[in-house]
């Protein structure tokens, strides 16, 4: 007679639970969601505390694309849409998202792919994550311009030309350069990388 010592391997992956936004809003209703989240490829990530540096960066941006677009383009923590294959299991909440038109003229409660012409995420304790995982949900999104600004490095990371399999095909390090997104007004002032990251040291 033979004798096992081990169990059969188990397929985990096959075990595992991806949440959908369905279950998201269900768990929002009956309490069981209380804090600020994404939903990244079926995990409800917990959104980390916002410090100084990340608010103050977020503050400059926002106040620096008010002033060039309008602020009718400009939204903050706000949950987008993803590509329609990727929606059921993904909902990220860029820090700052810009749009192609007026907030009032987006027709859905959640903006769509095609109403984005920026996002910008502020990778103070996640920057992997920012410029890996999110980087290629929003390039099979079609999302035409991503920004990443790493605090620790004081680089900026611009993101164009996205691809459907899920990458961008250029990507510039922003260091004592400025930045302006595509496409942006003739009139528009650049503004420069070292006005927005906090001061080195």
């Amino acid at each position: 007679m033979t004798t096992t010592l081990f169990a059969p391997a188990t397929d985990y992956d096959a075990m595992r639970v991806r949440w959908t936004r369905d279950d998201c809003i269900a768990f929002e209703r009956a309490g069981v969601l209380t804090y600020r989240y994404e939903l990244i490829d079926g995990v409800i990530l917990r959104k980390m505390p916002v410090y100084i540096p990340h608010a103050r960066l977020v503050r400059k941006a926002i106040l620096w694309l008010c002033g060039t677009f309008n602020e009718e383009y400009v939204l903050d923590q706000a949950t987008i849409h993803t590509r329609r294959d990727d929606d059921t299991y993904n909902a990220p909440e860029p820090d700052i998202i810009l749009l192609n038109k007026p907030d009032t003229d987006v027709p859905t409660s959640q903006p769509r792919p095609e109403d984005v012409r920026l996002l910008i995420e502020i990778a103070s304790t996640t920057p992997d994550y920012d410029l890996g995982t999110k980087a290629r949900l929003y390039a099979r999104a079609g999302i035409p311009e991503y920004w990443v600004a790493h605090l620790d490095k004081r680089i900026v990371y611009v993101h164009t030309n996205p691809t459907p399999d899920g990458g961008y095909t250029r990507i510039e390090r922003r260091e004592p350069d400025t930045l302006l997104p595509l496409n942006a007004p003739a009139n528009a002032v650049p503004l420069p990388v070292a006005d927005l990251l906090p001061p080195a040291g």
